[in-house]
């Protein structure tokens, strides 16, 4: 067993430290490429006129966000940023419930300040995860009723 470490440990340690940097450096990109406010459309995907074409790219979307997922579990115990990798490999995927997920991780401010800190950073727009409408007469204990947190342009909650 020791022997196994004297011959590759260094390998193993340098392929670790290029896929931690290359997660980092990854995830950043992805968060940069997002559109502002792609929280608040239902990423439906496109339509192809061939059904071929459309289920293989559904395919090919799917399998890297179960890549991206299953690189993220295994980042919350390894370096990485584990939180945010599983929260792109959902955005990426298709199927049902996904946007109850995706609402639920959102939730954690510290993600929210996480992937803002990084588009401000590039300097890009933060991003945008739900609209608040001040309606006349409307008050802060009328947004807590409706039993979502209300969060602003920079992902701050403001049913506070």
């Amino acid at each position: 067993m020791q022997e196994f470490f004297t011959d590759w440990g260094g390998w193993i340690f340098g392929a670790s430290v290029l896929m931690f940097l290359g997660s980092l450096w990854f995830v950043s990109w992805l968060i940069i490429r997002l559109p502002y406010d792609y929280f608040l459309t239902h990423n439906v995907g496109v339509r192809h006129a061939n059904h071929l074409v459309h289920y293989l790219w559904l395919l090919v979307r799917n399998l890297f966000g179960i890549l991206l997922i299953a690189s993220g579990v295994a980042m919350l115990v390894l370096p990485g940023q584990g939180v945010i990798t599983i929260l792109l490999g959902l955005s990426l995927m298709a199927f049902p419930g996904k946007n109850r997920i995706l609402r639920w991780i959102l939730e954690r401010k510290s993600v929210r300040k996480t992937m803002n800190w990084i588009r401000r950073k590039a300097k890009k727009p933060p991003l945008v995860f739900e609209l608040v409408l001040g309606f006349e007469g409307s008050s802060n204990d009328d947004r807590q009723q409706l039993g979502r947190s209300r969060l602003d342009v920079t992902g701050n909650d403001v049913a506070k």
